[in-house]
Parts: structure tokens; sequence; C-alpha cells
């Protein structure tokens, strides 16, 4: 899988925190966001993407069954963010990332709202629940955003000021939301391992419906001269990214990516022929269907 080549000039740094915390709203809504303390640093999805890709599907996993073991996810999720970075879900669904400057923003689907248009300053109050001071003013410039940006992202990651808000300390994203992202995740990838096995008519067609939910948002790309003139590929979030080479991965011939037959973890097969993630979960398997025998 030539990820690299196919996506060898992209603005695809990301930036993470070395600590997060959870911190519920008064309304006893629960959030993940940076601690004081944290240190940032920064990363790039492309550089680790089998592992990525990996560790978000395994998430989903956790968050599949009806009951989900929620200590365990919530520390799966939480680790998951110290390593990579919170998803960048406020700049994955506006059609347009200069909404700052408006006084409304268009969306896509999303799970925040069901409304196709929000006022700025009330969509900015859903990822800076915890007292940062946002309000809109009029003219050319009609959003305040005061003790956001702990430093001038934008002067050294090519990105537009929206991101002085989402790589701020004060940038928070809700557990529910990471949580159905994980989840749905692996769901599809279920659907796309699963959907030609399926022994019944309406399970396979569940599983076909489920498959063809899948859509992203976001991302772009602009021409730059590097040399010659050259696609630019533009990964709006660190969501993007992930929908972007997840898309990639699963619809690729060789099926890297699998679920093990075993213990139902995703993996990335190292070749065609591959049905689990480990020799153990192999060695497993083959005990215990030698003992149904």
């Amino acid at each position: 899988m030539e990820i690299n080549e196919l996506f060898k000039h992209s603005n695809s740094d990301w930036i993470k925190y070395s600590d997060y915390e959870y911190r519920s709203t008064p309304e006893g809504e629960l959030y993940l966001t940076p601690t004081e303390d944290a240190t940032i640093s920064m990363v790039n999805p492309l550089q680790s993407v089998d592992s990525l890709l990996v560790d978000a599907l395994n998430i989903g996993k956790l968050c599949v069954p009806e009951q989900p073991d929620m200590p365990t996810v919530k520390a799966q999720i939480l680790a998951f963010a110290k390593q990579y970075g919170l998803m960048g879900f406020m700049v994955s669904y506006p059609l347009k990332l200069d909404f700052i400057e408006k006084k409304e923003v268009l969306l896509n689907t999303n799970p925040l709202t069901d409304k196709s248009i929000i006022k700025t300053a009330d969509y900015l109050k859903y990822f800076l629940p915890f007292g940062a001071d946002v309000g809109v003013i009029e003219g050319a410039k009609n959003v305040a955003i005061v003790e956001t940006s702990s430093l001038p992202i934008t002067m050294f990651m090519d990105r537009p000021p929206v991101y002085e808000i989402v790589f701020s300390k004060n940038y928070a994203e809700k557990f529910n939301w990471l949580m159905g992202t994980f989840k749905y995740w692996y769901v599809h990838l279920g659907a796309c391992f699963y959907y030609d096995n399926a022994e019944e008519e309406i399970i396979r067609e569940l599983h076909i419906k489920t498959l063809q939910t899948f859509s992203m948002h976001g991302l772009s790309y602009r021409i730059k001269l590097i040399k010659t003139p050259t696609i630019v590929w533009e990964f709006p979030a660190l969501k993007t990214a992930i929908d972007t080479l997840y898309s990639v991965y699963v619809t690729d011939p060789d099926r890297p990516l699998r679920i093990c037959k075993h213990c139902g973890k995703a993996f990335v097969a190292t070749n065609k022929r591959a049905e689990f993630c480990s020799v153990p979960c192999r060695n497993q398997f083959n005990v215990y269907k030698s003992r149904k025998r």
C-alpha cells in the first residue's frame, strides 16, 4: 500500500498534546480536552498509517457491545488522543473553513446537530465548553477569540486562523462523538469484510446497506508549484485523514485491512492469505476447532 506515494504532497501535519483529561460540563456532558500543563507537539498521521487505522478500528470494536466496558473505552480513547491528537471535529463538518469570519456556519451531515446552518457563536460553543470567551461581533471579522491560542499555529503549519482554536488547550471534543466515530469505523469494516459470506440474504443486505453509508467531507486539494504544477492534498482534520486512509485500504483489491478470525480485532495483513492478527490467535483458533470435532 503506497500511501506515502499517493499522498506524497499533502498538508497533513496535526497537533497533539502530551496529556488529556475528561471533564464534565455542569449539564453532565463528558468532554476530552488537553490538561492545563500539557505540552504541545506535531504529528503526521501519514507516517504511521497502519498503526493509526488499527488503533482506531480496535477502539471501535470495544464500543460495539450493547453494554461496552466504559472504563476501558475511555482509557483507550484517551491513549489514542495522547498518541495522535483529537479528531478535529470542529473543522470536519463546515463547508468552508473561513466560518469564523461569518455570522453563520454551513454544515455537512454531522453528529452535533440536525441543522445545516447554525450561528457561528453557537457552533463554537460545542467545542469550547469550559469558559473560553468567544463571541460574535459585527464586521468582517465577527468572531472574537480571547485566550484560546496557545501559540501561533497558523504561522508555521499553513493553516487558516480557525486552527488557533482547534489546537488550543481550551478546545474539547465530546466523548459520545468520539465513541460513535470509532464504533462506526469498525462496524463499517465488518460490513465490508462479511457481506460476501453472509449465510442469510437479509444479513447480507444489511451489510451492503451499512457499507454504502460511508461518505466523507472536507478532503480537498490545491495546485502548487513544486518544480512543476503539483496537486497538494489538504487534510483539514485528523478525522478526515483517517476517513481517507481507511477508504483507500478498505477498497484495495488485496484487502489489507482484515478482521481476525479468532479475536475479532482489526489488523493489516502482510499476505493475501492471512486470517489471524497473530500467531497465538491462529493457534488458539485451531485448538478450539480441534476440540469441537
